[in-house]
């Protein structure tokens, strides 16, 4: 991770995670931004006021008026006779100063320029709390995009050597086999690459989940082959095993799972798997937004169930949570609070 302790507001302001935290309201990003300002409150009146441009930013394209273009040439002309009158040794000097002038007008308009181009050339999707979303991506493959998640892509992947797509949050994909119309040999497939924060997950074509949160990826592949990659290194998968990677470690051992427990919510249910009671309170926070207040002492309680659980209505799911763990649960509008059950 970047070291941002000698950051000034500007660059903070031109920092792609930055912007992630103020533009998107990523939730990773935000995560690591107020846990950052708590380590470093010396840097909270540079952050602020890169935030605060930043939000000032409109964020799309901008051309001036007819009015204001004339203006600033008029100026810039002006400048130009004036320098051109100067003795010889001096104009060399002050067209240099005219020139860092004109670049610095004509800068913020090419990056707005810039920006909005780019934008235009890929798609963002989103979801919200308790929302999820079925996605056709340009070849036909589907994606299932989880609550609290983003995903880009390119807007034509025709043009596109590589099929990409950058993920915050959690997906299931479905990857349609592509032939390269380029390559001579006819079984040679495009590539499909998930981009996260952590790490590259490359296929070509297959079923499987990804989840990133928190500054950790965890992938689960229910079917064909895929590879995994982070910086220099590169593990693959088999169907049935999941992998996960963090900022702060490499790759851990690979282990075998059972795939129903990482994709069931897809269908709104949840699997009991020895799970405890902290992962289910996680799942109520990354997918529900609730804040979970759980008591110390039932948080590591762990069961398993033959059958999963629906949890698209929450106060039923909570009354077999209270059954399944012996724990009393208090819903409040954005809040659960988790206690050990008091009754004999």
């Amino acid at each position: 991770m970047q070291d941002y302790t000698s950051y000034t507001a500007q660059e903070f302001a031109l920092d792609k995670y930055f912007q992630q935290w103020v533009v998107a309201q990523d939730e990773d990003a935000r995560y690591f931004w107020e846990s950052w300002l708590a380590k470093h409150p010396e840097k909270q009146t540079a952050v602020m006021e890169a935030k605060a441009f930043i939000q000032a930013m409109p964020f799309e394209q901008y051309s001036l008026s007819p009015e204001e273009e004339r203006g600033i040439w008029v100026h810039i002309n002006s400048r130009i006779s004036v320098a051109e009158e100067a003795p010889t040794a001096s104009r060399s000097w002050y067209l240099h100063r005219l020139y860092r002038y004109a670049a610095f007008l004509l800068f913020p308009l090419m990056a707005g320029l810039l920006y909005f181009v780019s934008l235009s050339a890929h798609e963002t999707l989103s979801t919200s709390y308790g929302e999820k979303r079925m996605i056709s991506l340009p070849d036909g493959s589907l994606v299932t995009l989880n609550a609290n998640s983003t995903l880009k892509f390119h807007n034509n992947w025709e043009s596109q050597s590589v099929r990409e797509v950058w993920l915050r949050g959690e997906a299931f994909f479905e990857v349609q086999k592509v032939n390269h119309p380029q390559q001579a040999k006819p079984d040679t497939r495009v590539k499909f690459v998930v981009h996260t924060p952590q790490v590259e997950v490359e296929v070509l074509g297959t079923e499987f989940n990804v989840k990133q949160r928190r500054q950790s990826t965890e992938v689960v592949l229910n079917s064909g082959k895929i590879l995994l990659k982070r910086e220099q290194k590169t593990i693959a998968l088999l169907p049935g095993e999941l992998a996960r990677v963090s900022d702060t470690s490499a790759f851990l051992s690979k282990e075998l799972v059972n795939v129903e427990v990482y994709d069931a919510w897809k269908s709104n249910q949840f699997v009991f798997d020895n799970s405890s009671l902290q992962e289910v309170a996680q799942m109520l926070r990354d997918t529900y937004g609730y804040e979970v207040e759980i008591s110390p002492d039932v948080q590591d309680r762990k069961i398993s169930s033959t059958a999963p659980v629906f949890t698209k209505y929450i106060p039923a799911f909570l009354d077999m949570l209270e059954k399944l763990y012996g724990v009393s649960i208090i819903q409040g509008q954005n809040v659960i609070l988790i206690e050990k059950d008091a009754a004999p």
